[in-house]
């Protein structure tokens, strides 16, 4: 069967290892990575020509450095008008602590509603 039309359906695993000594020559923050990432994300059409767009990342970051594993969720609800789109986006739904880089915290939960206009 196929899938329904507008359905998009995406996913990823990345892993990394840098195999380099560590070592401040270059910048502390040089080796401070996340060796693997997991994503899925997709674009769900909707009733009344709505498309809901969810987005799952896992990051695994624990290594000798201490930093913490996390999930995210995102979500984004939109609907075009011609060359306007209306759009309520959601980040870190969770509202998980977690830093990128040790000891640069990043943003809690957001939510935002927004208006782009572009091409048709």
């Amino acid at each position: 069967k196929a899938l329904p039309s507008g359905l998009f359906v995406q996913a990823g695993d990345t892993g990394l290892d840098v195999g380099a000594a560590a070592g401040t020559q270059f910048s502390k923050y040089v080796l401070d990575y996340a060796p693997h990432t997991m994503t899925a994300a997709a674009v769900i059409p909707l009733p009344g020509a709505l498309r809901l767009a969810p987005r799952i990342e896992y990051k695994r970051r624990t290594r000798s450095i201490g930093t913490a594993d996390y999930t995210l969720i995102d979500a984004r609800l939109g609907r075009r008008f011609g060359a306007i789109e209306l759009f309520v986006e959601g980040t870190n739904l969770l509202n998980h602590s977690y830093e990128e880089i040790v000891l640069v915290p990043m943003p809690g939960r957001a939510v935002t509603a927004s208006l782009a206009i572009g091409a048709g």
